[in-house]
């Protein structure tokens, strides 16, 4: 079954489920080269064997994987689920079944943050929320960027005059806040610092 976590200290008690840093991600991602936050918990070695399961687990036997995550929501019936604290979408088949889930659990809010913009394509679930991260520099594309809102990182050293002044600040403990989950509705962006 892929590993699927109940939080950490930043997010609270939120339901997620990971993927390895870089080899999951958008390798033109400024992040992919310097500065990815999920390559620190190297030194958690749990953290890493998890990831690197559910990443063997997706490419060896994706139909099973699937089922599994779909055994997993029916029996805890999380209210949020969170895909991929560490790791992004890897290709159009994963973005696939994370559509179907959203669908099959319409009462569950799904999350996710991405740089693979290119793979988010198609009609997404009103509870599926898709927030594409940004670095300074990084592209967006402009039909990307009217469509979704932004999670912007924040780094004092490469400030990033696209960051909008109503961006929401988030301050962390995504059991507590949520907004996350509602910025398409709610047609604002967030902002992150760096961390």
């Amino acid at each position: 079954m892929p590993t699927i976590t109940d939080g950490n200290y930043k997010m609270g008690l939120v339901a997620n489920l990971s993927l390895p840093p870089v080899l999951s991600c958008n390798k033109n991602a400024p992040c992919a080269r310097k500065g990815c936050y999920a390559k620190k918990f190297r030194r958690f070695p749990a953290c890493v064997k998890m990831w690197t399961r559910n990443w063997r687990q997706w490419h060896r036997r994706p139909k099973v994987y699937e089922s599994q995550l779909v055994d997993y929501l029916t029996d805890y019936e999380p209210p949020i689920f969170r895909w991929h604290v560490s790791g992004d979408i890897p290709d159009t088949d994963y973005w696939s079944m994370m559509l179907r889930i959203a669908r099959q659990f319409p009462y569950i809010k799904f999350l996710a943050f991405t740089k693979q913009y290119d793979l988010v394509k198609g009609r997404i679930p009103s509870n599926m929320s898709v927030v594409l991260s940004a670095w300074p520099g990084f592209h967006i594309p402009a039909k990307m960027r009217g469509r979704f809102p932004v999670a912007w990182l924040r780094d004092h050293n490469q400030p990033d005059n696209r960051i909008p002044a109503d961006a929401i600040e988030c301050h962390g403990n995504c059991e507590r806040c949520g907004i996350c989950w509602s910025l398409p509705h709610l047609g604002r962006d967030v902002v992150f610092d760096r961390h």
